[in-house]
Formats: structure tokens, sequence, C-alpha cells
């Protein structure tokens, strides 16, 4: 009991730091993308049954819209895990290299029919496409109905 007493204020307090980051969004561009990261998936973990892994690779400054534009997308990627997703496993993943930069969200879940999503329905995954495209990312989201769903943004495109 008090192991998880332990990991749920772990998660809050993370939480509320990431919070705090929304106030300040000039902090965002303070903290490393390998950091913002971490800390989301530290601030998702009580709303998930099974641990998000994180895998990190490389180091690198990204130009500050881009660095913006990767928190926001892996924002929205790890979000979409915790409000749709099912899943018994799920994992991010960031590669920085001097101009270049690669993030990948994928979980086992229940997936979804890609080409089937509305206007309506799909409003999160078109602001993704959105801000992608804002920062010359390319956007790829890869689904199968019971088999999960991989999203990957590459930076240039």
């Amino acid at each position: 009991m008090l192991g998880q007493l332990g990991e749920v204020t772990d998660s809050a307090l993370a939480e509320m730091r990431t919070l705090l980051l929304e106030l300040r969004p000039a902090a965002i561009l303070q903290s490393s993308l390998d950091e913002l990261l971490l800390r989301l998936v530290q601030a998702l973990r009580s709303h998930v049954e099974k641990p998000i892994q994180v895998e990190i690779e490389g180091a690198a400054v990204l130009p500050p819209e881009v660095h913006l534009g990767f928190y926001r997308l892996a924002q929205a990627a790890l979000g979409n895990v915790v409000r749709h997703v099912s899943a018994a496993q799920a994992r991010a993943s960031l590669a920085l290299a001097p101009g270049e930069a690669k993030l990948v969200v994928s979980d086992d879940g229940g997936g979804f029919d890609v080409s089937r999503i509305g206007a309506r329905r799909g409003m999160g995954l078109e602001i993704m496409r959105e801000r992608a495209a804002a920062i010359g990312a390319h956007l790829q989201i890869d689904s199968l109905v019971g088999q999960g769903t991989t999203v990957t943004v590459r930076w240039p495109a």
C-alpha cells in the first residue's frame, strides 16, 4: 500500500509540474525535450494500469518552434493512449540528433480504422497533423482495429 501511495504521489507531483509548465510556456523551452517527455509520462502513470516505457536516444537543441511542436505532439499522442486505449503496453521513444528528431508513441490497445475517422471524432488527429505541418515535420499514424496504434513524428519531414 505504501508503494502504491508513493507512486500515486510521484505521479500527482509530476502532473502538477506539467500543469505549471502550461502556465509558463517559456519554461517548456528552457527544459530539454527528453526531460519534458519523461515528465509527461510520469504525470500520466497514475492514469494507466501498465507503465509507459520510455526510450531516449541522442541529444540536440531544436529550434524553439520545433521543440514546442514536439512537446505538444507528444502530449497529444500520450493523452490519446490514456483517454482512448486499454493497452497492456505503451511506449514512447525520442531520438534526437543535430537537425533532426523522431518521436514514436505506440500502444497495443484496441486501435482504430484511420480511414473511418470523421472530422468530428478525429479533431485531435487533425490538430496533430496541423501541428506537425506547422513545424515542417511528417506525422504518420498507423493503426489497425484490435492491433494498437503507432504515432510517428519525424523532423524534418
